[in-house]
């Protein structure tokens, strides 16, 4: 899949942001007491990462939502493969609750597969855009 022209560079700057969200997520997680942000940025990841599809397939303006069922709703809606439903399962509650005072602190366990799901649906839109080199290649063939 080619991304509409012009689009390239935004799926890339999303794909970027999804990396480092994924890498610092990594970080925390090996961090005593950083469990609940690091579940926080792994929801983050997966979040970019398929906004970062949507733009692949066309999506001019993407949606101002943490809602990772309603993004992924609308990449199946653009034609796209959703990641599975086991990735996303969990990552929505991580948006906002662990940012603010009285959340419950999340557990090592749950810091672990939160990351796991991220890198699953981070990994899931990689594998359905082009290469790098694709896209160069396929930019002088227009």
């Amino acid at each position: 899949m080619r991304p509409p022209d012009g689009l390239w560079a935004s799926v890339q700057e999303w794909m970027g942001f999804a990396a480092r969200d994924l890498q610092a997520a990594e970080i925390l997680l090996a961090t005593p007491g950083q469990e609940s942000n690091a579940c926080f940025l792994a929801q983050q990841a997966a979040e970019k990462a398929l906004k970062a599809y949507l733009v692949a397939l066309g999506e001019g303006s993407v949606p101002r939502t943490h809602d990772l069922w309603t993004l992924a709703g609308l990449v199946h809606g653009r034609g796209g493969v959703a990641p599975p439903d086991a990735c996303l399962a969990g990552l929505d509650q991580f948006a906002v609750t662990p940012r603010y005072p009285g959340a419950e602190a999340a557990t090592h366990d749950t810091a672990e597969a939160a990351v796991g799901s991220a890198r699953a649906v981070v990994e899931h839109v990689l594998a359905q855009l082009p290469a790098q080199d694709e896209e160069q290649a396929g930019d002088g063939a227009d």
